[in-house]
């Protein structure tokens, strides 16, 4: 075996040993309600509890405006949050998030209509866009007092190396056989960002 061939294997042998060491990441449990990683501009976790942590308590508080003339607690559907920011995430993530900490902290002054029914009202919900169904027909098929929906809104600047990320997070109940809006509340942040040269 001649220098050069000897030289190239302890070559490659010594970036393969640098590469697996530099792929070898240490991977550790965080509490989801840090502070985000250093320059993220856009919603992580704490924001995500905040956010839901907040308007829960709000809607919670006002459980004697969404009471019907039955007396039975109103039953909520979870429709969708619309994400009309350039982030991409699961909008479900909030609404799962309100409605297991709204089912823990109402103590049952709420119903809530079960996911397998969505797929149901998701049709029902393209029918009454389409103009084919009326507020008062989706509530008998859903079984639903009140939808929650909700949007979140993005607005992002940059000019040289300031970065600015401002975020609405809106969320509101509605009557499903009115369509009255009961409920609304909204959360916003903004992150500011600036990039240094050293």
């Amino acid at each position: 075996m001649n220098r050069s061939a000897i030289r190239l294997g302890a070559t490659l042998a010594i970036a393969a040993t640098v590469a697996l060491g530099a792929s070898c990441a240490r991977v550790k449990r965080v509490d989801p309600e840090t502070e985000p990683i250093p320059g993220v501009m856009g919603i992580d976790s704490k924001d995500v509890i905040l956010i839901t942590d907040k308007m829960t308590r709000d809607m919670v508080s006002r459980v004697t405006r969404f009471q019907n003339p039955t007396g039975r607690p109103p039953a909520i559907a979870f429709f969708e949050i619309q994400n009309n920011t350039n982030q991409p995430m699961s909008t479900d993530l909030f609404l799962r998030r309100v409605r297991s900490q709204m089912f823990a902290s109402s103590d049952g002054a709420f119903r809530f209509i079960d996911e397998a029914a969505q797929a149901r009202i998701d049709q029902i919900r393209a029918d009454k866009r389409a103009g084919t169904i009326s507020a008062s027909e989706l509530k008998q098929l859903t079984g639903a007092d009140f939808l929650l929906t909700g949007a979140l809104d993005a607005l992002s600047q940059s000019e040289g190396r300031r970065a600015s990320n401002y975020v609405l997070m809106t969320m509101r109940l509605t009557d499903t056989e009115t369509g009255e809006v009961a409920w609304e509340s909204a959360e916003e942040f903004r992150r500011d960002r600036r990039i240094s040269l050293f």
